[in-house]
């Protein structure tokens, strides 16, 4: 038999370079044919792979999913890294199924958790995969907090979830055993900015910097009016004080455009009497502690102390 792989293409059978033996209908020796001929390859029992598609990470963690059966989704890194979550993709395709399975994949690192439903199983390319709330639950079993915290940014970013519904999720899954529920926890706990949603990379980490030194809890995403008009809304603010703080990641504030618009913001906030103080992704990053002592010194010159 000649495996026709345009009409199955057609039919959307093939999905990233793989089709299943039972969608084909091919018998074992009909495959061991293909095989011998270069038609095919076989990187998991009833998962063939066309000849000459591309080899790439989402077609092995793929042919895992469909190899494992069942209820059954990508899952920690891998699901972290399909929902692009700050994570890199894993050495070995990571997949999770229900508890009550005993399975093992060559080459492929199989997760169980009771957590795992229908419900929580959602599609990234056509890809069965956790969900994003199950995802960094599950992250927290491999992966420390650090992995765990840049995750739930990213996700907030990418307005994948709520604050709540981590918050939620932790309080419905949370189990004797269940590692990951504790370190997702501990980061919602620990999180500098709190139950706001930011809206890059680098209000984060410019959070952890009022903390790491000691400086007071700035207001986070203030709004300045003039006359009931909206003017800005900075990053953060002291608005007791009148000082705005900006942090420019380069995502946001790298085009012309954005640094006349932001130019035009300064101006009129300052004014209306603020000061503003800008740091950058490296001053951040890399340079805290000027930072944190430049915010110092504007608070201390502000309170007349």
């Amino acid at each position: 038999m000649t495996i026709d792989w345009q009409e199955l293409d057609r039919k959307g059978r093939v999905r990233l370079g793989l089709v299943r033996r039972q969608d084909v209908g091919l018998t074992p020796d009909q495959v061991r044919r293909a095989r011998e001929r270069g038609q095919i390859s076989v990187p998991h029992s009833g998962v063939l792979r066309m000849a000459g598609s591309p080899a790439t990470r989402e077609q092995r963690l793929l042919a895992a999913v469909w190899a494992a059966g069942g209820i059954v989704a990508a899952s920690h890194r891998s699901a972290a890294a399909l929902w692009k979550l700050g994570v890199d993709w894993p050495e070995c395709p990571e997949i999770c199924v229900q508890p009550n399975r005993r399975l093992t994949l060559r080459g492929v690192i199989v997760h169980r958790s009771d957590a795992l439903v229908p419900d929580l199983i959602s599609s990234v390319h056509n890809i069965p995969v956790t969900t994003p709330l199950l995802t960094l639950l599950h992250l927290g079993q491999v992966a420390g907090p650090i992995v765990v915290a840049r995750g739930v940014e990213r996700g907030l970013i990418q307005r994948l979830f709520t604050i709540d519904g981590l918050h939620t999720t932790v309080d419905n899954l949370a189990r004797p055993g269940r590692d990951g529920s504790g370190v997702l926890r501990h980061v919602l706990a620990e999180r500098a900015l709190g139950d706001d949603r930011p809206d890059g990379d680098l209000e984060p980490l410019m959070a952890k910097v009022f903390d790491r030194y000691g400086l007071p809890r700035a207001t986070f995403q203030f709004n300045i009016y003039a006359d009931r008009r909206f003017v800005a809304r900075p990053d953060f603010a002291y608005p007791e004080l009148l000082i705005a703080i900006e942090v420019d990641g380069w995502s946001v504030h790298g085009t012309p455009e954005a640094t006349r618009l932001d130019f035009e913001r300064q101006n009129a906030i300052e004014q209306l009497g603020w000061m503003v103080l800008r740091f950058t992704w490296y001053d951040v990053t890399r340079r805290p502690r000027y930072v944190a002592d430049h915010i110092a010194n504007a608070l201390r010159s502000r309170s007349g102390v």
